[in-house]
């Protein structure tokens, strides 16, 4: 079976990877970012009205170290949502925020 629909909603993001550093008995040092961000939620392709996807949620980083550098920045944020279509509707909401853990 085959179905269509003129005003159908884009699809959603997927959602954030996972980053691990075991370092248990050493020290993660420098400076830099780490980011395991959900995608952008699809935009609204129709000129109906129809709302944008979701956004993908964040991912998960880990870092298992006695001490890691205040320097390194780390990113959990889930994604944005898609836009909405061009004839109106709502835009998608965010993905929610990852996990982290670190020391």
């Amino acid at each position: 079976m085959l179905r269509s629909a003129a005003n159908a909603s884009p699809g959603g993001a997927g959602a954030g990877g996972s980053f691990f550093i075991d370092a248990s008995t050493g020290t993660v040092t420098g400076t830099g970012t780490i980011s395991v961000r959900g995608g952008a939620g699809g935009s609204g392709f129709t000129s109906g009205n129809c709302g944008g996807g979701g956004g993908g949620g964040g991912g998960a980083l880990q870092i298992t170290a006695p001490t890691a550098g205040p320097q390194l920045v780390t990113l959990v944020e889930g994604g944005a949502g898609g836009a909405p279509c061009g004839g109106g509707g709502q835009r998608g909401e965010a993905g929610g925020s990852g996990v982290l853990k670190r020391p």
